[in-house]
C-alpha cells in the first residue's frame, strides 16, 4: 500500500505540473482559434484547417512511428540507467524522421495544386497549403524532442514543447500574419511556432542529455526498425487518420466554411483530451519502472486511480460543453453556432476516449505494438465506415458521429487487449508472472 501510494504521488506529482502547463497551453491554443476564426472567419478557417489536416496526416506518416518507438526506449534505458542507449536512439531515430519528413513536407509544396484543385475541388487552398508544407518537418521534430523528453522523465519540459511554446509563439505571430495573407499566414504562422518549439526541445535535451555518462552511445538500427514497423501504421492510424480523416471527409462533400465551425468545435474538445494527456503524462515513465521490476499489482492500482481521476476532472467540462455549446462556439464568431451539436457530440466521444487512454500506454510499455496496431486498425476502420456512410448525408454532424466513434473504439480496442494479455495477472498478487504475461 505504501508502494502504490508513493508510486501515486510521484504520477500526481508530475501530472500536477503537466497540468498547470497544459492548462496554460491549452488557454493559448483557444485563443489562437479564436484569433484565426475572428481576423480570417469560417470559411478561411475551412481553408487553414484543410491545410492543417493534409500537412498533419502527412507529418504522421513521414514520422514512420519513431516518436512513440522513441518513447519507450529512452524511458526503457533511462529506468535501467543505460545511457548509450538513451543517447543512440535518440540520435538514430531523429535523424531519420528529419530527413523523411523534410522530403515529404518538400512534396506537399510540389502537389499543393493538385490537392488543392483535383482532390478538394478548392483552388484557393493551393497557397494555404504551400504555406504550411514545411510545417511536415516542424511539427515532427517538436514531436520527437517532446516524446523523448517525457521518456527521459523531463515531464515539465516535455509539456512545454508539446503543449505550450508552439501556441505561445503562434498567439503572438497570428495577428500580423493573418490580417495580411489570411489563411496562408496563418498557415506560416503555424510553421514558425512549431520550428521554435522544436528548436527550444532540443536545447532542453541537450541540457539534460550532456550530463550523462555515455561513453559509447549506440542502438540497433534493426532493434528501431522492428519496432517502428507496427507502430508505424498505428501512429499513422492514431495520429493522422483518426483525428483528420472527418475534415478531410467534410472537405469532400462540405464546404470550407463546414470545414471552419468543425475544426472550431473540435478544438474546443481538444481541453478535455490535453487534461486527460497531462493525468497521464507521468504514466510512461512509471509504467517502465513498474514493469521493469515485474510490479503488475503497482500498475494495476496506479491505472484505476488515474483513471478515476481523469474522470472527476473531465465529466463537469462535457456537461458544460453540452449545455452551453452555442454559446461558446459563438465566441469564435455568429456564424460558429451552427456547430453546437457537433460540439456536444464531440466531447461526448472524447469523454468515453478519456475514461481509457492508459490502456495504450500499457500495452506500449510492454512491447505490445502488434496489439495497438490492431486496435488501431479496428478503430479506423469504425471510423472511416461511418464517415463514408454519414458525412454525404449529414455533413458536420456525421462528421462527428464517425470522429468520436473513432475514438472511442481505439481506447476500447486497448483496453480489451490489455484485459486479454494481462488480465488474470492484473488481479493477481503475484508480480513474478510478469514475464509470463509478455511472451503469452
Amino acid at each position: 500500500m505504501k508502494q502504490t501510494r508513493r508510486h501515486t504521488f510521484e504520477i500526481l506529482h508530475g501530472a500536477g505540473l503537466a497540468v498547470v502547463l497544459r492548462g496554460m497551453g491549452a488557454v493559448l491554443a483557444f485563443l489562437l482559434n479564436i484569433a484565426i476564426a475572428r481576423i480570417i472567419g469560417a470559411e478561411g478557417a475551412g481553408f487553414y484547417f484543410l491545410a492543417l489536416s493534409v500537412v498533419s496526416i502527412g507529418a504522421v506518416a513521414a514520422k514512420l512511428g519513431l516518436d512513440n518507438v522513441l518513447l519507450r526506449f529512452v524511458a526503457d534505458g533511462a529506468s535501467r540507467g543505460d545511457w548509450n542507449s538513451v543517447i543512440g536512439v535518440f540520435r538514430l531515430g531523429t535523424r531519420i524522421a528529419a530527413l523523411s519528413t523534410l522530403l515529404t513536407g518538400i512534396g506537399v509544396f510540389a502537389l499543393a495544386p493538385w490537392i488543392a484543385t483535383a482532390l478538394f475541388g478548392e483552388p484557393g487552398l493551393e497557397t494555404p497549403l504551400r504555406a504550411i508544407s514545411l510545417g511536415i518537418f516542424s511539427f515532427a521534430m517538436m514531436m520527437q524532442m517532446a516524446e523523448c523528453l517525457r521518456g527521459a522523465g523531463q515531464i515539465g519540459a516535455s509539456v512545454l514543447v508539446s503543449g505550450l511554446i508552439y501556441p505561445l509563439t503562434a498567439l503572438i505571430l497570428i495577428w500580423p500574419m493573418a490580417s495580411w495573407f489570411g489563411a496562408a499566414g496563418a498557415a506560416a504562422t503555424y510553421v514558425l511556432g512549431t520550428a521554435a518549439s522544436a528548436a527550444i526541445g532540443y536545447l532542453f535535451w541537450r541540457r539534460w542529455a550532456d550530463r550523462l555518462p555515455a561513453s559509447a552511445p549506440q542502438f540497433e538500427r534493426a532493434v528501431l526498425w522492428r519496432s517502428s514497423r507496427p507502430l508505424w501504421l498505428m501512429t499513422l492510424l492514431s495520429g493522422g487518420l483518426l483525428p483528420w480523416m472527418p475534415v478531410v471527409l467534410l472537405g469532400l462533400w462540405g464546404t470550407p466554411a463546414d470545414v471552419g465551425v468543425l475544426g472550431a468545435a473540435t478544438r474546443i474538445v481538444m481541453v478535455l483530451a490535453i487534461l486527460s494527456q497531462s493525468m497521464t503524462t507521468a504514466m510512461v515513465p512509471k509504467y517502465a519502472e513498474l514493469r521493469a521490476r515485474g510490479d503488475l499489482r503497482g500498475i494495476r492500482a496506479i491505472t484505476l486511480r488515474s483513471s478515476g481521476l481523469v474522470a472527476l476532472i473531465t465529466t463537469p467540462l462535457v456537461v458544460a460543453m453540452i449545455v452551453f455549446a452555442p454559446r461558446i462556439l459563438s465566441i469564435f464568431g455568429p456564424e460558429f453556432a451552427q456547430g453546437a451539436a457537433a460540439l456536444a457530440i464531440l466531447a461526448l466521444g472524447q469523454l468515453l476516449s478519456a475514461l481509457s487512454v492508459n490502456m495504450g500506454y500499457i500495452l506500449l510499455v510492454f512491447g505490445r505494438e502488434t496489439d495497438l496496431r490492431n486496435g488501431t486498425i479496428f478503430a479506423a476502420a469504425v471510423m472511416l465506415a461511418s464517415g463514408l456512410l454519414l458525412v454525404p448525408v449529414f455533413g458536420m454532424i456525421g462528421a462527428a458521429i464517425s470522429a468520436s466513434l473513432g475514438g472511442a473504439s481505439m481506447n476500447l480496442a486497448n483496453a480489451v487487449m490489455v484485459w486479454r494479455r494481462f488480465g488474470p495477472q492484473l488481479r493477481s498478487s503475484d508480480a513474478g508472472r510478469c514475464n509470463e504475461g509478455e511472451s503469452s
